[in-house]
């Protein structure tokens, strides 16, 4: 390229990036409003001042126009395409959709914005703040500093209680015996409505149904000395007399076939008592009544409590055969001490059938991907007794991006059958009624068949049948407890070229072997991600998975021969698998901004053969590498150990016993949709035992940290409401792979090196 032309590409990419701030067509005598600022003017020591900052930054209106490296696209969109008479067209949808009308100064509130600060900040226990502002204007554009003027806030210095006066009060004496609030604290408004909120559903668990938050004042006295003040809990004088009284559920009426709109003509009604249950039956009753029943935690002749009034709304609702649920409370009749309640619970039975079709783009850790197509039909309730039937029939195309050899077909195919049975109840030997929560127990009853054709290596047919047990202790913790999980696996179809490297590894052949899987498997999640921008998430999974021991134990006892690689034990003529199991994934979310977060994962894995096995299933095995794991090594292509595999070996699955991984990510906004990543991931796996196929890949614990491969890179994504796309660049530093002492890898770093992974959703 000639300097001259150097030279023109030069300035017009000026020229571009000029007229993409935006600023190009402001109405004359106007500016473009870029943002605001809130800085503290204090010398006194503010506590959580990033917390309060961001709660203060939520305050700021309007919002500027997006912005990305000085260059607004929205408003340049806008600008080019604004000029449509009939809003048709492509300029126009283009300014519909992508465009963005510029925010201007003019349009901006800042003595009413300060006015709500000073609130915001009052009501965080900095009484006499003083919010000021001042306006930063450019040649075109403006933004805004405001000034908070505060002082150290105010503490809680003492917490009075009222007297037991009567049975109320004495409640409420007792429900502030275990206050939030701590003598201490900064006071702030919103622990004060939380606190009335609780001390509320304190005293509707005993019986209070008529009872709010709003019946409780809280009295503040700051003439303590220092930037202290005293709190005194109290009720509101003159309280109506059914607020004040406690109640009793009378009668319990439940509505299976409750019509809200009386669509349907009136049916001839019959009611049936079950256990003082007073249950309105049909002649098209669809329904078992001891389902609903089960259900049901508001017992007749009983003192009303929420949590029971909770339970049963959040239990019907979660049987997921129902279209409405309500439950209404009628007052009756009342005495001096206490009323009555008659308790009607009203359901609309939701559509039975359904089928639906889904289109999806799939993204795996092994680096697959491509569409995935999903028929199921469901039937909600499918034996009268609110179970869900599941049939799904699915077919899928998956191609890797990442490909490591040009000469070899990395497509695969997956046809798929899977029956689902949701039984809404534990089925036991003996009977269990789980009271402790709100979420509904589950046995599940599974039966499946999958085909896996990966063209140029081979088939492997999977048929899986499984009993489970499925639970919500809280919205946060799920249980899931698989009694009996069978699975076998076939190899059919292999071609020569994966037949020619099973030759050559015993550990291949053993792992490939037509097994059954007998599992009992134990997994626990905690979940708390959290939508507050002031809250951060914490992810956890625990997985234990054991196999045939029992039947091992069992055969031993009746053979005299131990099982060994050549005569193993068997079911039906075909060798079953004996292993232990171990996962554990942990994740962390650390909120920076409202918009950018720090994301920490850690996984580790293990999995013991013994007796009837020698290696594990290939199922069962671990794999690292790939979009959602190491990205800047391809999927399944790293280790195990420093193992270095030969690529044109043709058998790309690099597998292990043993996996230890671990990313941080840290996620920023860009504009709009479009989010930004860096990100820096290391791990590796390996095998337990030596083996001479496999140099280097067993692992010993005073060597695993200096065979960990790690990786970094950066990535963008495009994130909409129901679909992120992802691609991610990543740059290997160290190699586990090469000599001791060469593994870093910094020196060497080419374009030949950049993994690129393309994705859906985000990698943990």
């Amino acid at each position: 390229m000639s300097k001259v032309n150097f030279f023109n590409t030069f300035l017009l990419c000026i020229l571009i990036f000029a007229s993409c701030t935006g600023t190009k067509k402001l109405p004359q005598g106007t500016r473009l409003y870029t943002g605001a600022e809130i800085v503290f003017d204090t010398e006194e020591k503010i506590p959580k001042k990033a917390y309060l900052k961001n709660e203060l930054r939520t305050l700021l209106k309007p919002d500027p126009n997006g912005e990305i490296f000085g260059m607004r696209p929205g408003v340049w969109l806008h600008n080019i395409t604004r000029d449509t008479s009939n809003n048709k067209g492509i300029d126009a949808w283009i300014n519909r959709n992508l465009g963005a009308e510029p925010v201007l100064m003019r349009e901006v509130r800042p003595r009413a914005t300060s006015t709500t600060l000073r609130s915001q900040l009052f009501n965080s226990g900095y009484f006499g703040a003083e919010v000021n502002y001042e306006i930063i204007e450019e040649k075109n554009t403006a933004s805004i500093n405001y000034i908070a003027e505060v002082n150290s806030p105010y503490r809680v210095d003492s917490l009075i209680f009222p007297d037991s006066t009567d049975l109320i009060t004495g409640y409420l004496n007792d429900a502030c015996q275990v206050s939030e609030l701590k003598i201490g604290d900064v006071f702030r408004l919103d622990k004060i409505k939380a606190e009335q909120g609780r001390i509320s559903s304190y005293l509707r668990n005993r019986g209070y149904y008529f009872f709010s938050p709003e019946h409780i004042i809280y009295e503040i006295d700051t003439t303590v000395e220092g930037r202290f003040l005293d709190i005194y809990i109290k009720l509101k004088k003159n309280l109506p007399a059914k607020v004040i009284r406690k109640y009793r559920l009378e009668n319990v009426i439940i509505k299976p076939g409750y019509d809200f709109e009386n669509k349907r003509p009136s049916q001839k009604q019959d009611t049936i008592l079950i256990n003082n249950y007073q249950y309105i039956t049909t002649a098209q009753e669809i329904f078992r009544p001891r389902v609903i029943i089960d259900a049901i935690f508001l017992e007749p002749d009983s003192i009303y409590s929420k949590i029971a009034h909770d339970k049963t709304l959040q239990r019907l609702i979660n049987l997921n055969v129902f279209q409405f649920v309500n439950i209404n409370f009628e007052e009756v009749s009342s005495e001096e001490s206490i009323g009555h309640l008659q308790t009607v619970i009203q359901l609309i039975p939701a559509k039975r059938k359904s089928i639906r079709f889904e289109l999806e783009a799939v993204s795996k850790s092994n680096d697959y991907v491509g569409p995935n197509v999903t028929a199921t039909f469901q039937n909600k309730n499918f034996m009268g007794g609110a179970e869900l039937f599941e049939l799904n029939l699915t077919g899928g195309f998956e191609t890797q991006f990442t490909q490591r050899n040009d000469t070899i077909n990395f497509n695969s195919y997956e046809l798929g059958i899977e029956t689902n049975l949701y039984v809404p109840r534990f089925i036991t030997p003996f009977n269990i009624r789980n009271t402790s929560s709100y979420f509904v127990p589950k046995t599940r009853f599974k039966l499946a068949y999958r085909r896996l054709n990966r063209v140029s290596f081979f088939e492997l047919n999977n048929f899986n049948a499984s009993v489970a047990y499925l639970w919500n202790e809280t919205p946060a913790k799920r249980h899931e407890l698989s009694i009996i999980d069978i699975n076998l696996f076939t190899l059919s179809n292999s071609t020569p070229l994966f037949e020619r490297k099973k030759e050559n590894s015993t550990y291949l052949q053993q792992s490939f072997d037509e097994r059954f899987i007998l599992s009992s498997t134990y997994s626990f999640t905690y979940n708390k991600r959290n939508a507050d921008i002031n809250s951060n998430g914490f992810y956890f999974n625990g997985v234990v998975d054991f196999s045939g021991n029992l039947m091992h134990l069992f055969q031993s006892w009746l053979r005299e021969e131990e099982a060994t690689m050549e005569e193993p034990y068997t079911i039906f003529g075909t060798a079953y698998s004996q292993y232990s199991r171990f996962l554990l994934d942990t994740r962390y979310y650390y909120n920076i901004t409202m918009e950018s977060e720090l994301a920490f994962r850690f996984f580790a894995g293990v999995g013991i053969p013994y007796g009837n096995s020698t290696t594990l299933p290939f199922i069962k095995q671990f794999f690292i590498g790939g979009t959602n794991s190491i990205r800047a090594f391809p999927a399944r292509a790293l280790g195990p150990g420093t193992f270095n595999p030969d690529s044109s070996a043709g058998f790309y699955d690099q597998s292990g016993d043993i996996k230890l991984e671990a990313n941080v990510e840290y996620r920023f906004p860009i504009y709009n949709f479009l989010k930004g990543a860096v990100f820096l991931d290391a791990g590796n796996i390996w095998l337990l035992n030596k083996t001479e196929e496999k140099a280097g890949a067993d692992f010993e614990f005073s060597d695993f940290s200096s065979e960990l491969a790690v990786g970094t890179g950066f990535g963008i994504r495009l994130d909409i409401d129901f679909l992120v796309l992802r691609l991610d660049l990543g740059i290997p530093l160290r190699k586990p792979f090469l000599e001791q002492g060469n593994r870093w890898y910094f020196d060497e770093i080419g374009f030949d090196d950049i993994v690129y992974n393309i994705g859906i959703g985000y990698p943990f």
